[in-house]
């Protein structure tokens, strides 16, 4: 099942390609009276090369949602693709100028860059993700309890961070027919909003039952008005925008359950934390 943004989004981002291509040479232009009057160094130009890529695809985006003004869900998509575009480009942009003004390289200048552009990098495969994903995938025959062992193990990391413990209790186990890699991005994706969510020294406890899966915290919460909007692509709890994130990883949490027929049920109490439960 789409969720109705799937050719779009592959319009978009073919579209993007060829603006990229036409662009090219003006880009060279721009790139040559830029480096003359700066002198930069090569990693000057390579920061800049990657800014103007990333300039292109949000400026030809804007266009294509300027195309078709009927179509309100694409300009709304576009809108929050853009703004979330914009907030690395910013400081890539700020760390440039401030490295130009005082005619030295600022390592972590340079940091914050890298780690921009890879944000930046994330969003758009996770937007490829969101698009891509269909019924029609290879699917294996995978012991739920192992998998999710796997998965936490990958989490362990961000839990050791966030001083939150997980702890996985394997009551009834049971094989399903699905897709490794969807499998593991629906559960990365909630598990990871379990952990990021979480209070210091808080808990994650995932229980494996008969055809389906627990996922409970001691987290925050989430507003009981708001619960209906958690899945909608960009949208983050007001009071939650503080935390990494695009706001994309419950979409495409919805859309694999979407695609396979699974039930996702979630009951949130604010102070208190989440439960998310997962009927295969």
């Amino acid at each position: 099942m789409d969720l109705g943004y799937g050719d779009d989004i592959n319009n978009i981002f073919q579209a993007l390609e060829l603006s990229s291509k036409e662009k090219k040479v003006t880009s060279m232009y721009s790139y040559q009276a830029y480096t003359k009057d700066l002198s930069l160094t090569p990693l000057y130009c390579l920061i800049f090369f990657i800014v103007s890529f990333l300039i292109n695809k949000l400026f030809f985006a804007k266009r294509i949602a300027n195309i078709d003004n009927k179509n309100e869900d694409l300009q709304n998509f576009v809108d929050n693709a853009g703004h979330e575009l914009k907030t690395p480009l910013a400081v890539i942009n700020s760390s440039l100028w401030i490295m130009k003004e005082k005619k030295q390289f600022d390592g972590n200048l340079i940091d914050k860059s890298i780690k921009e552009i890879e944000n930046t990098n994330l969003l758009i495969e996770t937007l490829r993700d969101l698009s891509n994903i269909t019924n029609s995938s290879k699917k294996e025959h995978l012991d739920i309890g192992k998998s999710l062992e796997e998965i936490i193990q990958s989490c362990q990391n961000l839990a050791k961070s966030k001083n939150v413990q997980i702890e996985i209790n394997v009551i009834h186990n049971f094989f399903l027919e699905t897709n490794k890699n969807y499998f593991t991005i629906f559960f990365s994706n909630l598990i990871n909003n379990a952990i990021k969510y979480n209070k210091d020294n808080g808990k994650v406890t995932i229980s494996v039952l008969r055809n389906n899966v627990v996922i409970e915290d001691t987290g925050i919460g989430i507003p009981k008005e708001k619960i209906g909007k958690i899945f909608n692509r960009f949208y983050r709890v007001k009071n939650h925008r503080d935390k990494e994130g695009f706001g994309l990883g419950l979409s495409l949490v919805e859309k694999i359950a979407n695609i396979y027929g699974w039930k996702i049920e979630v009951f949130s109490e604010e102070g208190k934390g989440s439960k998310f439960i997962i009927v295969f």
